[in-house]
């Protein structure tokens, strides 16, 4: 059977408007099920890394999000509290150098055939 797409303007505004909610909707319901199903073992992992680590179990950074707007992040802690950084920074400067590559090899066709080199 075909799959049809109706543009904004043939299904109307309103039933935009009203299939965005039902999908907020539906997001916030799943969200909220799934986070009081696992909320027993997150508390679990939590005090085993307060009781195994020194330093808090929940790591908190900034980060950007859609439109660059910042938000916090909460995550559990990975690495000891207070280690030094020199191993992550030196990890972080290669994956960024792998990620530089990357999308250097993925620009140089577009910049080739845009101007007329393929």
């Amino acid at each position: 059977m075909p799959v049809q797409r109706l543009s904004a303007a043939a299904s109307g505004s309103a039933r935009t408007g009203m299939t965005r909610l039902a999908k907020r909707l539906l997001d916030l319901a799943v969200a909220t099920a799934c986070l009081a199903l696992l909320s027993p073992l997150l508390g679990i992992v939590a005090v085993l890394i307060r009781l195994t680590t020194p330093g808090p179990a929940l790591f908190r950074q900034i980060r950007l999000g859609k439109d660059s707007s910042p938000f916090l992040l909460y995550k559990f802690r990975t690495m000891y509290a207070d280690s030094p950084d020199d191993l992550h920074r030196e990890y972080v400067r290669r994956q960024g150098l792998a990620l530089d590559l990357w999308i250097l090899l993925k620009t140089i066709p577009v910049v080739l055939s845009t101007h007329g080199a393929l």
